[in-house]
């Protein structure tokens, strides 16, 4: 909702206002899940869309960055649980 906000009023928001909410949502996941690598991640997205906003990236710069960002940080929980089971 908050981002829909933020898009009606300027669209180019859209994205760093996503990835804030995104990562916000990451940091109440360590308290959920118990996994500190979840803070992070949530730090990693909301500096991207902080320092995305600040630069002024285009949309499709800020969704690639996010979508890399949870995609790395998959990969390292995959392998981290991998290492667990074993």
């Amino acid at each position: 909702m908050l981002s829909y906000g933020l898009y009606t009023a300027n669209a180019a928001w859209f994205f760093p206002a996503m990835l804030l909410v995104i990562g916000s949502r990451y940091l109440a996941f360590q308290t959920l899940f118990g996994h500190r690598i979840y803070w992070l991640c949530g730090a990693a997205l909301i500096g991207a869309g902080y320092l995305g906003a600040s630069a002024q990236l285009g949309p499709a710069m800020l969704a690639f960055a996010g979508s890399g960002i949870e995609a790395a940080f998959a990969a390292i929980l995959l392998m981290s649980g991998r290492r667990a089971a074993v």
